[in-house]
């Protein structure tokens, strides 16, 4: 995967110091150190592979000072001041390079008093703690992705891992158009909103996806508001209800508009077969419930998107029609 389309779906400061990444310090003297690059989470030579789900942005400096060690390991050094000749300089350069920029981003005058003061280390590790949870949030996500991959494997009748990303990429995209509600309740809610699946699992009180966050962490109320959103998303279940949190809104749309416009259209044939049903019981399902969609829509950003593929499905009906002779 290019540098570029990691950085697109991952943001554009490193996963590990926080900093911006940049494409255009490649050579540049001081500089270069920023330079945007792919990271792999768990490092080739440990059996991590090239796949999204193992990539992350990163800048130079971090990539080629991590080299093979472990996540945790790294991180402490940056904490600890292991890796101090270089810090200094990184952050008088990021200052030079930013400017009011960098300020605005990392705290203001707090840090221009630390950088007069001549408290470099300091600030660095405090931009270290401000990418922390950025750090975890990705490998969290990265082991959601992983499990999910596992739960689904087999599944091709349209509750497969590739629906559930395109739910997770559908979710993140309308977060960041929204700028609301907690992205690690979104990211989670959206990777496992299928895992306790009563059409797929016999499981009770999201048994599935209770375990495995605890696996990563996640237990107590971070985990009831994970399962609460994955509950508000099932059409079948919440007729007539209206989530109550934008964390639920958000990935609500985003299950919603992946049953809508050509996948949507896909997604359904391709159950239909799996089920042995037949062509129109499935064309049936189009007026039972993805015309009824663009409808129920909670967000802004996701009305838009569900009006064109809504137009879709009217244009797909009207072709089956014309060509069915019904």
């Amino acid at each position: 995967m290019k540098t570029s389309r990691v950085i697109e779906e991952n943001g554009d400061r490193c996963v590990y110091c926080g900093f911006k990444v940049r494409f255009d310090v490649e050579n540049v003297p001081q500089l270069d150190g920023f330079l945007a690059t792919q990271e792999h989470l768990l490092p080739i030579n440990k059996g991590g592979g090239n796949d999204p789900d193992n990539l992350e942005t990163c800048c130079k400096w971090c990539n080629s000072t991590r080299g093979d060690m472990d996540i945790e390991e790294f991180r402490q050094g940056l904490l600890d001041n292991r890796f101090s000749k270089l810090l200094k300089s990184r952050y008088v350069f990021s200052y030079k390079l930013y400017g009011k920029e960098f300020h605005e981003d990392w705290g203001g005058k707090f840090y221009a008093e630390r950088f007069r003061d001549g408290k470099e280390i300091e600030a660095f590790k405090m931009n270290a703690d401000l990418a922390e949870e950025q750090q975890m949030e990705s490998i969290r996500i990265y082991a959601a992705k992983r499990y999910v991959k596992a739960q689904f494997s087999g599944n091709s009748g349209g509750h497969d891992v590739e629906h559930t990303m395109r739910v997770y990429r559908n979710a993140k995209k309308l977060a960041e158009k929204e700028r609301k509600g907690d992205q690690t309740v979104i990211k989670l809610a959206a990777l496992l909103h299928d895992v306790d699946d009563p059409k797929l699992f016999k499981t009770k009180d999201n048994a599935n996806a209770r375990a495995f966050l605890a696996t990563i962490g996640i237990t107590g109320s971070l985990a009831d508001q994970i399962c609460e959103t994955i509950n508000a998303v099932s059409f079948s279940q919440n007729k007539g209800k209206r989530p109550e949190t934008i964390e639920a809104m958000i990935v609500q749309d985003a299950d919603r508009l992946d049953a809508m416009g050509a996948i949507g259209i896909a997604r359904t044939f391709a159950y239909g077969g799996e089920h042995g049903r037949p062509l129109t019981d499935s064309v049936k399902h189009f007026y039972d419930k993805l015309l009824l969609l663009k409808d129920l829509m909670n967000t802004e950003t996701g009305k838009k998107i569900a009006e064109k593929r809504h137009k879709y499905l009217l244009g797909f009906l009207k072709e089956l029609e014309d060509e069915t002779g019904d």
